[in-house]
């Protein structure tokens, strides 16, 4: 109740129209941050976020420090539910060494600095790539005998498993950028050559 009379009084979430959105979105001051959640009243899930949404801006106001993109990302990022999904030795070979879809997995240290530099672009990139490619993340601290079959050497390491109708090798296929457009770029496109792989064939 009392957030309620709070959000009456000073509401935390701005309702944008067109017009307004044309105003203090798209003509924003350079240096002026916007967040916008586009919903529909229907969407159950859109509900379930609204309140956190609502939080969101009231807890975490933006007062002007860390003006910078990775910034924002990490920021942003930290209040939605995660992507991807963590793996354990088990669901690493389970689910990706033996299951039917294409993964691209994060080998990373806790530890890490680039690791967590590179954590929010992952998490983009399972967001891009919902629906068509899965997204997981193994801990190599946790699960260093999985890390070490893998052949990782270095932190932190993405690697495709694209499914093939055959049991997948623990290495994979190696992807050595860090940008999240780009990766998905490489994935479709050797997805696609795979697929056309498999027409000629039959």
């Amino acid at each position: 109740m009392l957030y309620s009379l709070q959000d009456l009084m000073n509401p935390s979430v701005i309702s944008l129209t067109p017009t307004t959105f044309n105003e203090l979105v798209k003509q924003r001051k350079h240096d002026e941050v916007w967040m916008v959640d586009f919903y529909s009243p229907w969407c159950h899930p859109c509900q379930v976020l609204m309140p956190e949404w609502k939080r969101m801006a009231r807890v975490y106001s933006y007062n002007g420090w860390n003006r910078d993109a990775y910034s924002l990302r990490i920021w942003g990022l930290g209040f939605l539910p995660q992507a991807s999904i963590d793996l354990t030795p088990q669901t690493f070979n389970e689910k990706v060494l033996q299951g039917k879809n294409h993964w691209v997995v994060d080998f990373y240290a806790p530890w890490c600095g680039p690791c967590q530099n590179f954590a929010p672009e992952f998490e983009l990139l399972a967001r891009t790539i919902k629906g068509k490619v899965k997204a997981g993340k193994v801990d190599c601290q946790a699960y260093a005998q999985t890390c070490q079959k893998a052949g990782i050497r270095a932190y932190p390491t993405v690697r495709l498993y694209p499914y093939e109708r055959t049991k997948r090798n623990t290495w994979g296929e190696q992807i050595d950028s860090r940008d999240a457009k780009e990766i998905a770029t490489l994935i479709y496109e050797k997805l696609e050559k795979l697929q056309n792989h498999e027409k000629r064939d039959k």
